[in-house]
């Protein structure tokens, strides 16, 4: 497994790297940051390489995916490449991580936003996927809450969105556990969240759907899902919206579903 040495370190010590801790592990905090790049050219600043253009994806790594997890860990590098070749004039910014089960030592791996394929890979290797656990429903709402309330992106200070993908073959739970927030994110996780968004009300963000509505109102999100489980579709569509919801035959075609998007 690409993430060997990663699940044998968090074995060892019971945490993540404070790249992919959700909580930051005491360095970075919950809030992932997507920034414009300024280079100075002749006295001046200049933006360079674009507008910062934030992509996020989150994937199932529970045991009813079985093989698709290393899959998925091998291909996911090929989405940056392949984006770029689309996103002519944008600063491509990735965060690829992955989610278990509220009863695992790990529910969410979410790494910082990187612009470079080296350090993306590389947060890749730091991911401790479970591979085994309960299947139905799973707890990728605790990744969509992240993406919600805990991302500070300059594209949509701007008026413009980024993409966010969700990938798995399983329905979620309707609410989140407000004690998990915690757990996941840290003893500050809503100070985090009323830094960018200080009006938020705490009940809103404990409905999965609220949750979903207000990720969308910041992010292009999809949810991909994996497998022909018809609750699985009906879940999903009706917490995005069937157009948003597309069937992955593959885990393998991953990062090329996601550069049609």
């Amino acid at each position: 497994h690409v993430t060997k040495k990663a699940e044998q370190k968090a074995q060892q010590t019971g945490k993540l790297d404070a790249l992919v801790d959700p909580s930051g592990g005491g360095l970075y905090g919950p809030i992932r940051r997507s920034l414009p790049r300024f280079e100075q050219v002749g006295g001046n600043f200049r933006l360079t390489v674009g507008c910062p253009l934030p992509i996020e994806t989150r994937v199932d790594t529970t045991g009813s995916m079985g093989n698709n997890v290393d899959i998925a860990l091998r291909v996911l590098p090929d989405m940056y490449e392949l984006c770029v070749q689309v996103a002519h004039g944008c600063d491509l910014q990735i965060a690829t991580g992955i989610f278990g089960d509220i009863q695992d030592t790990f529910v969410l791996c979410r790494p910082q936003f990187e612009m470079e394929a080296g350090k993306i890979v590389r947060q890749l290797s730091l991911m401790v996927p479970k591979r085994a656990g309960g299947d139905i429903p799973e707890d990728p709402h605790y990744g969509l809450f992240a993406g919600a309330y805990l991302t500070a992106a300059y594209i949509n200070k701007i008026g413009l969105k980024g993409y966010d993908f969700t990938v798995s073959d399983a329905p979620a739970r309707e609410r989140l556990d407000e004690q998990q927030l915690y757990r996941i994110f840290g003893n500050n996780v809503f100070e985090c969240v009323a830094e960018i968004h200080p009006q938020m009300q705490r009940a809103r963000m404990l409905r999965t759907a609220s949750v979903v509505q207000d990720l969308l109102q910041r992010a292009h999100a999809f949810f991909l899902q994996v497998g022909q489980d018809s609750d699985t579709h009906s879940f999903w569509s009706e917490m995005f919206g069937e157009e948003r919801v597309v069937m992955l035959p593959s885990t393998e075609l991953l990062p090329y579903v996601q550069a049609v998007i």
